[in-house]
């Protein structure tokens, strides 16, 4: 798994944006399952990729809009919008990550586990 968080200071409001690459493997299938078929695997990809970027969003929203916390440690990442130390601690941060806005993406690539693949 690859993943980038890229904070940006937009109308003194945090806007975070998450990218992450996810590689996955169908280890067992049953014997009649069609894995081997791209469509199939492209659809497999496409769902989770749907669930994680929206699952992921939940998740991020309730920490910050009900729970007001940044447990993930985003702040951290948002560390280079500001010039000093002083600066992020006047920015208030933890009370900012309140008012944060996410845009999540994930991308995932499901490929088969069989040794045999179609051409």
């Amino acid at each position: 798994m690859n993943t980038n968080i890229n904070v940006e200071i937009v109308n003194d409001a945090p806007v975070i944006k998450i990218s992450s690459k996810l590689n996955g493997v169908i280890g067992t299938t049953d014997f009649d399952s069609n894995y081997l078929d791209n469509a199939t695997l492209d659809g497999i990809s496409n769902s989770a990729k749907n669930y994680l970027e929206s699952n992921i969003s939940k998740y991020l929203y309730k920490l910050s809009k009900d729970y007001k916390s940044d447990i993930t440690n985003i702040g951290k990442s948002a560390l280079k919008e500001f010039n000093t130390w002083n600066d992020y601690e006047n920015y208030n941060w933890k009370e900012r990550f309140a008012d944060s806005t996410f845009d999540v993406k994930v991308d995932v690539n499901i490929k088969s586990g069989s040794l045999i693949t179609q051409t």
